[in-house]
């Protein structure tokens, strides 16, 4: 199998070809190539693949994937909760963090309480 731009796909007459989008079904909904038909399983089985045969984990974020995919298995809506909880932050509550690159940490103002 080989490689091309972007540009030389569009060059080929759609009959030559199909092309697949191996990410999973929620990035495939934010957008591909028209044409492109969504193959998710072939993302997971490649993931799989780069696994130690002891069941290791390769990386951090690989584990994170994992997880979100068996959580998803009792809550459909696991992805768009992580998202949405970005935007529910309470900065009362949060032990440090940065505001326009200047840094603030919760013991400034413990004694103004």
């Amino acid at each position: 199998m080989n490689e091309i731009t972007i540009g030389e796909l569009a060059d080929l007459p759609e009959s030559t070809y199909v092309l697949y989008d191996v990410r999973d079904a929620i990035s495939y909904s934010y957008g591909t190539i028209p044409g492109a038909q969504n193959v998710p399983d072939a993302a997971q089985r490649a993931e799989k693949a780069f696994l130690p045969a002891d069941g290791a984990s390769v990386s951090k974020r690989m584990d994170t994937k994992m997880l979100i995919r068996q959580l998803k298995q009792n809550n459909p809506h696991v992805e768009s909760n992580i998202f949405n909880s970005l935007s529910n932050v309470s900065l009362d509550t949060l032990i440090a963090y940065k505001q326009r690159g200047e840094p603030h940490h919760f013991l400034d103002t413990y004694d103004e309480e």
